[in-house]
């Protein structure tokens, strides 16, 4: 079922859908980056990239303070808004 709906973005963020590729186990997406930029990018394409297919990502963590601000700033806001990620 993932992996059909992936299938969609192959096209559009084929480095994002690579790596989820390679780092999904059963229920649990473990993926790294090189930069704090490339993080962030990973993590808004994949929120919505998964949200396109009614699934809710969570419980991002890094080891990168500033990033984890800005990733629970940015989930907070969307619990208390209810919004999408687009």
């Amino acid at each position: 079922m993932i992996g059909c709906h992936l299938e969609q973005f192959e096209n559009t963020h084929k480095e994002t859908v690579r790596k989820i590729r390679e780092s999904i186990y059963v229920d649990d997406i473990i993926m790294g980056a090189q930069s704090e930029s490339e993080a962030l990018k990973l993590y808004q394409e994949s929120k919505a990239i998964f949200s396109n297919g009614g699934f809710n990502l969570r419980k991002f963590t890094t080891n990168c303070q500033v990033l984890q601000g800005k990733i629970d700033e940015m989930e907070q806001c969307k619990e208390k808004t209810g919004a999408d990620e687009s």
